[in-house]
C-alpha cells in the first residue's frame, strides 16, 4: 500500500535563525503542514487496522483455549443408582398409563414367555458336555492308526496313462479312462489293478509319487484272474530316488473281524482311506468283466466291509502294523462286499510276473463235470466229479480216474469247482498235496448212484504241473 504522502521528500521547515541570509516563505510552510497531516492520517489508519487484527487474534485464541479445556475435562458419568432410579420411574410412569385390561394381558404374555424359556430340567454346574481337551484327545488305537498311516501313505501312488492310438474315444470314457491307485512293491516295481490301466496297457504310463514326481513306467506282466498288473520303472528314473516301499505281511494270519485299512489315491493326489474288518477268508474271487461274465481262473480272496470304488481300486489293504495283506480289486457283483487279493498270492504272482512275464498256476490235467453233478449222484454236501483225465498228466500219474468225486484237500472241504481252484491257489507247479476222493468200487456202469457199498474213500498224493501261460 502506497502512503498518501507528498510527491517530494518531507523536509522539516527551516528556521529563520538558521537561514539568516534569506527571508521566510509563508506559502511553502502551508504546503508542508498539509503534507504532514496526510502522513498522520495514513499512520493512524494503519494503527487502527493493526489493532483490529490483534483483537480478532485474541478472540480466536480465547475460543480455541476454551475448546481445549472442554475437551480435556473427563466425561460425566451417570451413577448406576441414578440410572436405575430413572429406569424405575420411567417404567412406573408407563405402567400407570396402561389400562387395567391391557395390564392383565401383559402379565399373562410375560408369564407364558417365562414358562417357554425356563428349562424343564435344571442345568447342573458339573455339565456332562465334553471339554475341549477331551474332544481333541485321541484314543491309543486312533493315535497308533494315524502314526501307521503317516508312515505308509507315501508308498501309495497314482498311475495315469495315455491310451493306445487304436483305442477309440467312445471306449475311452467313464470307467475305461486309464488311471488309479497303486503301491510300491520294491525299488523298481509298482503294483496296481489291471482295470486301472487296461486301456493304456500298450500306451504310455506314468507313476506319480506323493511329492508329485512323475516317473515313466511300462507294464511287464498282468494276470486277468487276479486283476493284477505289475509296472516296471526304468533304472535311469529311479537313480537317486528312494521309493517308499510298502512291506508285505502274511495274509494267512488274518482272522475274521480283524481291523484292516484300505488306502487309495485320487488323480489330485488326495488320499482316500476306508477302515473296516475282515468279513470272510478263503472265499472264491468273483471278478466280472465288461460283459457281465465272471473271469476265470477263480482264486480265493479276502472279503471285507471297507468301501471299495474306482478311486481306491488297486490300493493296498493294510493291517494295524502297516503291512500289505491284500490288494483291493473291487466289490462283488452285488456291490455289498469288498474283495481283495491276499498278500500271499500277490507275492507269488508278482514274483512270477517279474521272472517270466506271466503267472504260472498249478494244473492237474483233467476235465471236471459241472457243479451240482455230485448232488445228483446222491453225495451229501457235494463235490467235484472228474469227467476225464488227460493221459500223461499229473492227475493220471497220481491215480485219479474218471468218475472220482473230489471231496477235500487236506482239511479244506471241496463242494464245487471254485473250491478246488481256491485250495490249489497257494501251491506252485511241482508242489505235492493230498486229495481225498470218493471212488466207485462196484456197479455196472460209471457214475453210478452214490452209496457206502458202491463208493469208497481214497487218499491220493498229487504233484502239480505248470499250466500253459
Amino acid at each position: 500500500e502506497t502512503a498518501p504522502g507528498p510527491s517530494r521528500p518531507l523536509v522539516p521547515p527551516q528556521n529563520s535563525s538558521m537561514n539568516s541570509g534569506t527571508s521566510s516563505n509563508p506559502q511553502g510552510m502551508t504546503e508542508d503542514s498539509d503534507e504532514m497531516k496526510r502522513w498522520k492520517e495514513w499512520l493512524h489508519d494503519k494503527a487502527k487496522k493493526a489493532a483490529e487484527k490483534a483483537r480478532l487474534a485474541r478472540k480466536y485464541a480465547s475460543a480455541f483455549a476454551k475448546k481445549l479445556r472442554k475437551a480435556s475435562k473427563p466425561a460425566r458419568r451417570i451413577k448406576p443408582r441414578k440410572l436405575a432410579q430413572s429406569a424405575w420411574w420411567s417404567a412406573r410412569d408407563s405402567w400407570s398409563r396402561i389400562r387395567p385390561r391391557q395390564r392383565i394381558l401383559s402379565v399373562a404374555l410375560a408369564f407364558l414367555l417365562l414358562m417357554t424359556l425356563w428349562p424343564s430340567h435344571p442345568v447342573s454346574q458339573s455339565s456332562d458336555l465334553p471339554s475341549e481337551q477331551s474332544i481333541v484327545r485321541l484314543s491309543p488305537d486312533e493315535e497308533a492308526r494315524l502314526q501307521m498311516l503317516s508312515q505308509s501313505t507315501p508308498g501309495v501312488v497314482y498311475v495315469k496313462g495315455k491310451p493306445a492310438p487304436w483305442i477309440s474315444e467312445t471306449e475311452n470314457q467313464g470307467e475305461f479312462v486309464p488311471g488309479g491307485s497303486a503301491w510300491v512293491f520294491d525299488s523298481r516295481h509298482v503294483v496296481t489293478s489291471l482295470k486301472n490301466i487296461e486301456q493304456a496297457r500298450r500306451g504310455s504310463l506314468k507313476v506319480i509319487l506323493e511329492d508329485r514326481t512323475e516317473l515313466p513306467a511300462r507294464v511287464i506282466g498282468a494276470d486277468t484272474g487276479s486283476d493284477l498288473a505289475v509296472l516296471e520303472l526304468p533304472k535311469t528314473a529311479t537313480a537317486g530316488q528312494s521309493l517308499p516301499v510298502l512291506p508285505l505281511g502274511p495274509s494267512a494270519s488274518l482272522r475274521l473281524g480283524q481291523d484292516v485299512v484300505l488306502v487309495g489315491r485320487e488323480a489330485t493326489l488326495d488320499m482316500r482311506i476306508s477302515k473296516g474288518v475282515v468279513y470272510g477268508l478263503g472265499q472264491p474271487l468273483a471278478l466280472v468283466d465288461a460283459d457281465g461274465h465272471r473271469d476265470l481262473p477263480v482264486q480265493s480272496c479276502i472279503q471285507t466291509d471297507v468301501l471299495m470304488n474306482s478311486d481306491n481300486r488297486g490300493g493296498p489293504l493294510l493291517n494295524s502294523r502297516g503291512q500289505v495283506v491284500g490288494m483291493a480289486v473291487g466289490a462283488d457283483q452285488g456291490g455289498g462286499v469288498g474283495q481283495a487279493i491276499p498278500s500271499d498270492s500277490l507275492q507269488k504272482h508278482i514274483r512270477s510276473i517279474i521272472a517270466s512275464g506271466h503267472v504260472t498256476r498249478p494244473s492237474l490235467g483233467m476235465y471236471l463235470a459241472p457243479d451240482g453233478f455230485a448232488e445228483k449222484l446222491g453225495v451229501v454236501g457235494g463235490g467235484v466229479v472228474v469227467q476225464e483225465v488227460i493221459p500223461g498228466s499229473a492227475a493220471k500219474q497220481a491215480g485219479l480216474r474218471t468218475g472220482d468225486i473230489i471231496i477235500s484237500q487236506g482239511d479244506n472241504p471241496i463242494h464245487r469247482m471254485d473250491d478246488l481252484i481256491t485250495v490249489l491257489e497257494p501251491f506252485s507247479p511241482g508242489d505235492y498235496f493230498s486229495l481225498t476222493v470218493l471212488r466207485q468200487t462196484s456197479g455196472e456202469s460209471i457214475f453210478a448212484p452214490f452209496s457206502s457199498q458202491t463208493y469208497s474213500q481214497v487218499d491220493l498224493t498229487v504233484r502239480s504241473e505248470s499250466e500253459l501261460p
